[in-house]
């Protein structure tokens, strides 16, 4: 796949491409997991929307690497685990 390198761990490099985005990603690496929270969302259309395109490219990114799974606990919580 472009852009990975060959034997690296595809958890690792997911967390690299998400530190892009605007949320507050925390790398749990000895238990193979990071979570990805949008934070300081207020309940009005504009937040929910920010946390939703987030959460989409979140999903978009893990389907590019090969035994990460996403699951999205909320509208604004993910979490990202390897199998």
């Amino acid at each position: 796949m472009p852009g990975h390198s060959a034997g690296a761990n595809p958890l690792e490099e997911m967390r690299r491409a998400c530190v892009r985005l605007d949320a507050d990603i925390r790398y749990h690496r000895a238990e193979g997991y990071f979570t990805a929270i949008v934070r300081g969302v207020q309940d009005n259309p504009e937040d929910r929307d920010k946390a939703k395109a987030v959460q989409e490219e979140l999903k978009r990114l893990a389907g590019q690497f090969p035994g990460v799974i996403c699951y999205c606990f909320d509208s604004f919580c993910t979490l990202l685990y390897a199998v």
